[in-house]
């Protein structure tokens, strides 16, 4: 006896003669539509901001940028747009050195250059000076020029020590120690400067005796023109500010004319001397013919 079995025929749906001949058409659109989504994914996960930089002119500092940021900026700026001619001075004596000449000026400037931010960096101009900054369009056109040429930048100290300012902020007098002499010069230069380095305020008025005796240690150590004259300068300030307090009182200033002087004359006459130097305004009816006579009596006491 003869057992027939049951075969279950899965009926297929139909196809067209196109989709019959190609049969990864399904799966191709499932992995297309994947890759896509993933590329999308990737795209937006990649996908960075824009960084715009806010536009640097010297009428309006830029919204967020601090004060001292817009103004060394602007030097940048400036240190692109003008021709400067720059030359080493000497690589081998006098590393970081450079003189920067202004085309259109004519003028020319002593520029040291010791790498970014150092506190021996330096220029003649009367920016750097002033600032308080710590550079100017010299100073950036110099970083400008050592970048293009491949130039090595001379970050290391020299073996000589010196006194110079740091005008990155108030000016200040300081020194910096080399290895000539250095334990006698550390030992000398603990009566006169600070434990950064600093000048002391009393030490002004004796500045001359530390520096024959620094020079009697170690003969190539320097003082800088611009830290001498500053030296002098405020020891000169000392002097008056201390001849102001000891005899410029109310009474001696009665004293010196038979005609007496209103408060505001003897301010004036005591701001003057303490300047040591007066710039006289002429006013009619303010007494200040009067004012700038005794100013000059007081000058020349």
């Amino acid at each position: 006896m003869s057992t027939m079995k049951k075969v279950h025929i899965e009926k297929k749906e139909e196809q067209s003669p196109a989709e019959a001949s190609n049969p990864e058409k399904d799966g191709g659109k499932r992995r297309g539509k994947a890759t896509a989504q993933g590329a999308k994914k990737t795209k937006g996960r990649h996908k960075r901001a824009k960084v715009v930089m806010p536009k640097i002119n010297n009428m309006q500092k830029p919204a967020g940028m601090k004060l001292e940021e817009w103004q060394v900026a602007l030097r940048k700026l400036q240190a692109e747009k003008e021709t400067f001619a720059i030359r080493m001075v000497d690589e081998q004596y006098a590393p970081g050195e450079f003189r920067v000449s202004n085309a259109a000026t004519r003028n020319e400037y002593k520029v040291v250059y010791r790498g970014k931010d150092s506190l021996w960096n330096y220029c003649s101009c009367y920016d750097f000076k002033t600032s308080q900054l710590g550079t100017c369009k010299h100073m950036e056109a110099v970083k400008l020029w050592v970048r293009k040429k491949r130039k090595k930048v001379q970050v290391a100290e020299p073996d000589y020590s010196s006194v110079y300012i740091d005008y990155k902020g108030p000016r200040r007098v300081k020194i910096r120690i080399g290895d000539h002499g250095r334990e006698m010069l550390e030992r000398l230069a603990k009566d006169y400067f600070d434990e950064s380095g600093v000048l002391r305020e009393d030490a002004y008025a004796r500045f001359d005796v530390f520096i024959q005796a620094a020079k009697a240690i170690a003969p190539d150590f320097r003082c800088y023109d611009d830290a001498l004259d500053y030296v002098l300068e405020r020891r000169d300030r000392i002097k008056r500010c201390r001849l102001l307090e000891e005899k410029y009182t109310d009474e001696y200033l009665d004293q010196m004319l038979t005609v007496p002087l209103y408060p505001y004359q003897k301010e004036g006459t005591r701001f003057a001397v303490r300047a040591g130097k007066g710039h006289h305004c002429r006013r009619d009816g303010t007494g200040q013919d009067v004012a700038g006579h005794r100013l000059g009596r007081g000058l020349s006491a």
